[in-house]
């Protein structure tokens, strides 16, 4: 169900291995746009992905992720902290069932 605050929402996603100026551009573009009342979207991926999130949050503003794993099989588990985080203010997302481990076929490609 969308909710009317995530009508306005873009999607942050790049590389896991960003440079440091890619890194501070994502925070703070995502850190402006959380503020202004846009939701940040993005996967739960190590690099732009999770630093998206992480500024959404640090903003006070809401973001979601997507997940290529079931909801309890938080995949990379690095991520957990993360996702607990975003779930107090956003949502997690996948189109798998609970229990499945994550895949490269179930990431969204578009």
């Amino acid at each position: 169900m969308l909710l009317q605050a995530d009508e306005q929402a873009i999607a942050v996603v790049n590389s896991r291995d960003a440079t440091p100026y890619g890194f501070e551009m994502t925070r703070r573009l995502s850190y402006d746009l959380a503020r202004a009342g846009v939701t940040i979207v993005s996967g739960l991926a190590r690099g732009i992905d999770s630093a998206a999130h992480k500024a959404a949050l640090e903003a006070c503003g809401r973001t979601i992720a997507g997940l290529g794993s079931g909801l309890d099989r938080t995949y990379p588990q690095r991520s957990i902290p993360l996702a607990d985080r975003i779930v107090q203010s956003g949502a997690l997302l996948t189109r798998v069932p609970a229990g499945s481990e994550c895949a490269p076929s179930a990431l969204p490609t578009s």
